[in-house]
């Protein structure tokens, strides 16, 4: 059998009454809407979708000033089972969501430099992400925004100083190995911390310096917390980095937690009888694969994706058609 590796992922989403779906592929020889991010830019409007086909070739930089759903096959994909077809990621330098891309939705791609945020109502989700930073490019007060499901390689920061950023959700991400603060928000920012694990390198690190957030359900491995006006309920600390209380557990040994086995992201799931099953609020499991939003191996975006076609042959006929093998899983 020979076997013929493509990218394609299925994904329904509510999209506006007039919005297009487009390919993005910087590959030769591949006949996509477009070849690369400036084209697609240009090409596309207001509420559009681009689907971002993986490539050994970076496609650069995005700056957003109207909003865009953005879908890439994910990444680690060599690391874990049934991810797609073809193994290569949708690499991408910069992104900078400006004001007037509320409402833009990022999933399944991999930013290797700063992901700047200057405007609110948007999803950053199941994506590889070195920094996140609400930026000095914003103008006024921001509110309504989803990190979720991403692997974060450094940090999220505030450079924006006064503009306040409310109703800001961060949740079932990995934070490995941290920044020399992995999550710094300013007194001008609120919202939820929950579900998320933060590894720093070393205890002397800053795990999380926020203040005016509610954080539960958290798995927090070395460095310390601070902050002012904050809640902490039902997180799992390997020392005893704030007060005991709220069924927040304090000195755990992370040997037990773990299963330390497996992808990059595979070896934080949780081992049998680890102490952060079922001892997050209301019963979840603590750390990124639990709660409503789970963490997904390799930031496959929703939906169904082709992981793998076999045919008998290259060619087929009018008559005899070609036989084909398609092995898809849902996400």
């Amino acid at each position: 059998m020979k076997k013929i590796f493509i990218f394609i992922v299925i994904t329904v989403f509510a999209l506006h009454v007039n919005a297009n779906i487009y390919r993005l592929n910087n590959n030769a020889g591949i006949n996509a809407n477009f070849s690369s991010w400036g084209a697609a830019l240009i090409g596309t409007v207001a509420g559009d979708t681009i689907f971002v086909e993986g490539s050994s070739t970076s496609y650069g930089d995005i700056t957003l000033t109207s909003p865009r759903t953005i879908i890439g096959p994910g990444y680690y994909l060599s690391q874990n089972p049934q991810t797609q077809a073809n193994l290569l990621q949708a690499n991408f330098g910069y992104i900078n969501l400006n004001p007037g891309c509320m409402g833009s939705l990022i999933t399944g791609l991999v930013i290797n430099n700063n992901f700047n945020i200057n405007c609110g109502n948007i999803s950053v989700v199941k994506n590889w992400i070195n920094t996140i930073s609400f930026a000095t490019g914003s103008t006024s007060n921001m509110s309504n925004f989803l990190i979720c499901q991403n692997y974060i390689n450094n940090s999220i920061n505030d450079q924006s100083g006064s503009i306040t950023k409310y109703n800001i959700v961060i949740c079932n991400n990995i934070f490995y190995p941290g920044g020399s603060t992995t999550i710094g928000l300013g007194n001008s920012c609120s919202g939820t911390i929950t579900n998320n694990l933060i590894v720093c390198a070393t205890s002397f690190q800053s795990a999380i310096n926020v203040s005016n957030f509610v954080l539960t359900n958290n798995i927090i491995y070395q460095g310390n917390i601070s902050g002012s006006n904050n809640a902490y309920a039902n997180n799992i600390f390997n020392s005893n980095q704030i007060a005991a209380g709220n069924n927040n557990q304090l000195n755990v040994s992370m040997s037990t937690v773990f299963v330390g086995t497996g992808s990059t992201e595979g070896q934080w799931k949780l081992k049998t009888g680890s102490p952060a099953i079922g001892t997050g609020m209301n019963g979840v499991d603590c750390g990124p694969f639990g709660g409503s939003q789970p963490y997904v191996l390799s930031g496959i975006p929703a939906g169904p994706s082709i992981y793998q076609i076999n045919t008998t042959s290259t060619t087929g006929t009018t008559n005899g058609g070609l036989n084909v093998n398609v092995k898809a899983v849902t996400h």
